[in-house]
């Protein structure tokens, strides 16, 4: 249990979750090149469950992640999108992060139809509630 706190500790960022599964990602990737160029694809697979064993990440979910990754990227690519990375600078990222907690943000609150009540649930709500409405 304590050898997992000091692993977990290694990759964690004190700008919170997304960030500290970011490091695990880009740590990920670095181990994973480092054994390409050495050991070969099929090795270097094999390797990074292994590293992800000793860290205590479900590979699975990391190879989930990666998939998801290059299906994104080969969609921007497709489009002729401009790719760039943050790099240590992640500011743009947090802010892009709350802008879509804040697009899908919602409320529930009552809404009479009749007889009967109804739980609605409206982003408007919470908009007009926010301007002091």
């Amino acid at each position: 249990m304590a050898e997992s706190r000091t692993v977990i500790k290694s990759f964690s960022s004190p700008e919170g979750d997304h960030l500290t599964l970011l490091n695990v990602y880009r740590a990920s990737l670095e181990f994973l090149e480092k054994n390409k160029t050495e050991y070969g694809k099929e090795k270097a697979e094999k390797n990074l469950r292994k590293w992800c064993k000793d860290n205590f990440i479900n590979s699975r979910s990391l190879k989930h992640a990666r998939d998801i990754y290059n299906q994104i990227r080969e969609n921007v690519e497709r489009m002729g999108l401009k790719i760039a990375s943050c790099g240590d600078d992640t500011i743009q990222l947090r802010r892009c992060l709350a802008a879509s907690y804040f697009l899908n943000a919602a409320l529930k609150h009552d809404i009479h139809c009749g007889s009967r009540n109804k739980k609605m649930v409206s982003a408007t709500f919470l908009i007009e509630r926010s301007r002091g409405r």
